[in-house]
């Protein structure tokens, strides 16, 4: 059931709950009302993770990258290198793998 059809059955059933008890309830009131939310958390199958690392050499700028997509990823799969460039004294790389979630 969608979440206003779960609300308007609900109002509708304190208002003939409230009407036939001859009671009156402070609607005005946010502590008097009822406040029931369900909360539901959908997720794919898999995601693509990715993380983007630098370094002072390329193993560096890899690890780095694994750092951040095993910070941001869980149950990620084997990796693939995407690319890693150096210059300028440094570099860069990016990794991806099939992830079961992003945290």
């Amino acid at each position: 059931m969608s979440r206003i059809r779960v609300q308007l059955l609900t109002a509708a059933a304190l208002i003939a709950a409230t009407s036939l008890a001859g009671g009156t309830t402070a609607w005005a009131s946010a502590a008097a009302r009822p406040h029931t939310q369900a909360h539901a958390t959908v997720r794919p199958d898999t995601v693509q993770g990715y993380g983007i690392g630098t370094g002072a050499t390329a193993a560096a700028a890899q690890k780095a990258a694994l750092d951040e997509l095993r910070g941001n990823y869980r149950g990620c799969g084997p990796y693939t290198l995407v690319y890693d460039t150096g210059g300028s004294g440094g570099w860069m790389a990016e990794v991806t793998a099939t992830c079961a979630y992003y945290t």
